[in-house]
C-alpha cells in the first residue's frame, strides 16, 4: 500500500505541494472584508472539462461569490484545480436573478490565468471565462447547482481553440462577522 502522498500523485495531485490557484483563492477569501454586508458563498464541486472537444478531463473547483448588500451584481473568484492537467485561476463580475422562490440563475465573466501543465493547449496563459449557473435551494436551506463554462483567449493568440466544462457544486454560505 502506498502512502497518502504517493496516492495523491497517482490521482494527479500532490498534497505536499499547494496549488498556486488554490493559494490565490484562499488569499482572496481571507482578504474579503469580514464586516462586508451581503451574501458570500463558497461553491465546491467536481467538474468535467473538454466535453465538446477532447481531451476530456476531471477537475475540482473552488469558487467564492460575493454579492454586496444582497445586490444582484457581485464578484466571483475561482480556482479550477487539475486532476493531472491544466489549472485556471480567475475573477470577475457576475449577475444573479431569482427564478421563482427556490431557483436562481447567474452569469459570470472575467479574465484568468491558465497554467497548461499537461492539459489542452488553449493558446495563451491569459484566458477569459464565461459561466452560466443554475442553482436550487432545498427546504433545509442548503443550495446546490450546476454550471457550464467556456474558456477562450479571445483571439490574443493565433491558436484559440477554447474549451467548455460542466460542473456540479454544493453552495456553502460563509458568515462574515
Amino acid at each position: 500500500m502506498s502512502n497518502p502522498s504517493q496516492q495523491a500523485r497517482l490521482a494527479g495531485t500532490n498534497l505536499g505541494e499547494s496549488s498556486p490557484g488554490l493559494r490565490a483563492v484562499i488569499l482572496v477569501m481571507a482578504l474579503a472584508s469580514p464586516g462586508a454586508a451581503g451574501s458570500t458563498w463558497l461553491l465546491v464541486g467536481p467538474g468535467f472539462g473538454g466535453f465538446r472537444k477532447p481531451p476530456r478531463r476531471g477537475y475540482a473547483s473552488l469558487e467564492m461569490n460575493h454579492f454586496p448588500d444582497d445586490s444582484r451584481f457581485g464578484l466571483w473568484a475561482s480556482a479550477d484545480l487539475p486532476m493531472g492537467d491544466g489549472e485556471f485561476l480567475g475573477a470577475g463580475p457576475c449577475y444573479r436573478w431569482p427564478v421563482g422562490q427556490t431557483w436562481e440563475m447567474s452569469l459570470g465573466t472575467g479574465p484568468g490565468w491558465y497554467c497548461r501543465q499537461s492539459g489542452p493547449d488553449l493558446g495563451d496563459p491569459l484566458e477569459f471565462r464565461s459561466t452560466f449557473y443554475v442553482s436550487h435551494q432545498f427546504r433545509s436551506g442548503s443550495w446546490c447547482g450546476a454550471s457550464v463554462t467556456h474558456l477562450s483567449n479571445a483571439g490574443l493568440s493565433r491558436h484559440n481553440p477554447g474549451t467548455e466544462s460542466l460542473r456540479v457544486f454544493w453552495v456553502i454560505p460563509l458568515a462574515w462577522r
